[in-house]
């Protein structure tokens, strides 16, 4: 039952997600996508813009990562000289008036500067390219790195689309694009390193088609396009519809926009979402902020339009004590920059179920922050969401720490005070993680295992030989290995290198030594495929320990990668016998493993590795053996054609169980364990232990081994280590036969 009356979806009935998140191989958070417009002149703080105290004490306090300068449309009358607004010649535009009607009005440039001086953000800046000349942007450039300035990204103009922000310069795409050209080489001619930006329009008709045609003509000058996007239907059902869905909408825009200019990154200059001052508002548009965070082949970076004015972050009066207040877009801002700055964004996946179809009730990304595990959430329905939460492969039951923004109907929008956070505890359960309904959730607190150190490969398949009795690859010193497959359907069988994993780990292990790196179609034998949506099959892998040492086993690894939805996505890794305990080590859920569609790709596999360490007995004795069943199932088994599951780079890890002084591992201690500590070890403990054991053997060579007398060398150890360092020489020479 929905919250409140004016919840645009009737009879919301129960919802579930589930996030999936690895810790490892994270990449670092762009914290441009955090930037931000602001309304200064006229507006706000007079005529004064940063120069005000007042402005100053803003930023000052919130400390953006980065902002626009200049904003808006004033950047097509912005002179720089001046820092103020101009128009130069007799083109009709309907910003004439706001124009020469402020002659006074600055910018605010030095106070912008000095803010710049004091807090480091970065700068998007806009030129003005409907009456600088080339020569004058150039000057503009050299003046601001001259005050400090890293002008690295520079947009040519502010959608010069509309006919009423162009000039007699621009007044025509053919003009813009010749006036903007000259722009881009004289500015890249004193640095090549900067990125120049042009503005494209999302519209589809009128004047914007030949627009957008003029610019895709030729690519060659600019970097990037700039994009400015709004969805503010406003506070119908409709409108509240689309704002709730506002992240599928801005997402499906920008990929319109790359088909028409291929590999260009994305400036989101200006955006926001609106359906009225309500919680449908903010849920929108924090949840547009997680799509841009999830698409960075799509967005470099995004500046919210804005501070001040236009769906607001802040409210300022400068009669009022304070003077300047958060709205809950502003507090919803803050929430997110605390999580997302300067953070380390984790790969996962998360699932969530429909309030209608196509709309996920929640959506969430887990990051690093200051190396603390936090989940940032949003649940755009009115009832509570339960969250199933894995952590690198491993349901998470622990404890942990739930705060939320929670609106208690669409229509609450409070303010606070800048400094004032808007999350409130909720209270937590061990083992289970509810969202809010309506709620913005910060998640943290975890008790997180240790990473796990994994020891050495024990026995590895990267290349496979057959696709029924697949020998190993690669063993350890003593240890034979071998597998064997099943199926309930088409049998598994070698694949040429479209579906071998090149990303040369073993699922999370990277070795030594590398798995193969060997893709690439008409490559035979780089892995292993159970093909056309087989509903399962299995893969026993059998290791036999005939060194002179136990080994501890310590994890397996595999990589997964399902080539259309209906290949065999879930799988259990157990024990199946043998010599270590026995039994059911993980057991996935329903689909785990990821699937992608459209052209295969060769890094797009599941790195999945689980650990050995906690089974109760995990030694694999000298003489013993050990099973592993990877069994996969639900596949849809119609016999769909390319809808298949491809395994490479399974690998056992583990490490010897050695006597203290046998340093080359070989299960005794004797005189080539001395040439070992001679060259990797040399500590005076690490003699000691040597001189403790010489003679012991393992079990597996005690019975039949004679045990040598000690040599000399021992004796050295009371002397000097000078002493010693010349007689060990002595010695590596006689051992060596120099």
């Amino acid at each position: 039952m929905a919250v409140a009356a004016d919840y645009p979806y009737a009879s919301v009935g129960p919802q579930s997600a589930a996030l999936s998140v690895t810790t490892s191989g994270g990449a670092a958070f762009n914290n441009k996508l955090l930037g931000l417009n602001t309304n200064f002149p006229e507006n706000q703080y007079g005529s004064d813009g940063y120069n005000d105290a007042d402005g100053q004490a803003l930023i000052t306090a919130w400390t953006p990562p980065a902002l626009r300068f200049p904003h808006g449309v004033w950047s097509n009358f912005y002179d720089w000289e001046v820092d103020g607004r101009r128009i130069y010649d007799d083109y009709d535009t309907s910003y004439r008036g706001a124009v020469e009607n402020f002659p006074n009005l600055r910018y605010g440039f030095p106070g912008f500067t000095t803010l710049h001086d004091n807090l480091g953000f970065d700068v998007l800046f806009t030129w003005n390219v409907n009456y600088d000349s080339p020569a004058k942007g150039v000057a503009r450039l050299l003046d601001h790195t001259a005050k400090g300035f890293d002008v690295n990204r520079i947009e040519l103009g502010n959608e010069t689309f509309w006919l009423n922000q162009r000039s007699n310069a621009v007044a025509t795409p053919g003009l813009y694009v010749a006036v903007a050209e000259a722009h881009s080489q004289a500015l890249k001619a004193v640095d090549p390193s900067i990125q120049i930006s042009v503005p494209v329009t999302w519209r589809t008709t009128g004047h914007h088609v030949p627009w957008n045609a003029a610019l895709a003509a030729n690519q060659s000058y600019f970097d990037a396009v700039t994009l400015h996007k709004y969805i503010r239907p406003g506070d119908s059902t409709a409108g509240l519809e689309e704002v709730l869905g506002a992240r599928s909408q801005m997402i499906q825009t920008a990929e319109a926009i790359r088909a028409q200019f291929p590999g260009k990154p994305i400036w989101l200059s200006e955006w926001s979402v609106d359906a009225g001052a309500n919680a449908v508002s903010v849920l929108g548009m924090s949840d547009v902020y997680l799509g841009l965070i999830e698409r960075p082949d799509l967005f470099e970076s995004s500046e919210y339009f804005q501070i001040h004015n236009h769906d607001p972050l802040v409210i300022y009066d400068k009669f009022a004590n304070p003077k300047h207040v958060k709205t809950t877009r502003g507090a919803a801002y803050d929430i997110l920059r605390n999580v997302f700055l300067d953070s380390e964004v984790l790969s996962g996946v998360m699932t969530s179920s429909e309030i209608v179809p196509g709309l996920d009730a929640a959506s969430a990304k887990a990051v690093l922050n200051d190396g603390e595990l936090v989940v940032y959430a949003v649940n755009k329905s009115p009832v509570g969401v339960p969250l199933s939460l894995d952590i690198d492969n491993l349901p998470y039951a622990g404890a942990y720490v739930h705060e939320a923004l929670q609106f208690s109907s669409v229509n609450d929008f409070p303010t606070f005070d800048l400094g004032d956070s808007a999350l409130t505890p909720v209270a937590s359960t061990p083992g289970s993680i509810t969202l809010p309904p309506l709620s913005i959730s910060v998640l943290s607190g975890f008790a997180l295992q240790q990473p796990v150190n994994y020891g050495a490969l024990v026995a590895g398949w990267d290349t496979w030989d057959s696709g029924a009795t697949p020998s190993a690859s690669v063993t350890a010193s003593g240890v034979t290995a071998s597998a064997a497959t099943t199926s309930e359907g088409l049998a598994w069988h070698t694949n040429d290198g479209r579906g071998a994993s090149a990303d040369g780990d073993w699922g999370t292990f990277a070795g030594p030594p590398a798995a193969s790196v060997v893709a690439g179609d008409g490559v035979q034998g780089e892995n292993l495929e159970l093909p056309n949506a087989t509903t399962g099959g299995t893969i026993t892998f059998t290791i036999t320990n005939n060194g002179a040492s136990d080994i501890e086993l310590d994890g397996f690894h595999f990589d997964a990668y399902a080539f259309r939805p209906k290949a065999a996505r879930a799988y259990e890794l157990s024990v199946a016998s043998g010599d270590i305990t026995n039994g059911v080590i993980y057991t996935s859920a329903d689909d785990e493993i990821t699937s992608v569609t459209g052209a295969w790709d060769n890094l797009a596999h599941d790195d999945i590795s689980h650990s050995l360490s906690g089974l109760a007995d995990n030694i694999l004795e000298v003489g013993g053996t050990v099973e592993f069943s990877l069994a996969f199932s639900s596949g849809e088994g119609d016999g769909s054609g390319g809808h298949d599951l491809w395994i490479d780079n399974v690998a056992v890890t583990g490490a010897l169980q050695s006597i203290a002084g046998d340093f080359d591992l070989d299960g005794d201690v004797d005189g080539a364990d001395f040439l070992e500590w001679q060259r990797n070890n040399s500590t005076v403990a690490g003699l000691a232990d040597w001189q403790s054991n010489y003679g012991d053997f393992s079990s597996a060579t005690a019975s039949s081994a004679t045990v040598p007398e000690p040599s000399a060398m021992v004796l050295i150890a009371c002397g000097s280590m000078a002493g010693l360092s010349e007689v060990l020489w002595r010695r590596r020479r006689g051992l060596l036969g120099i």
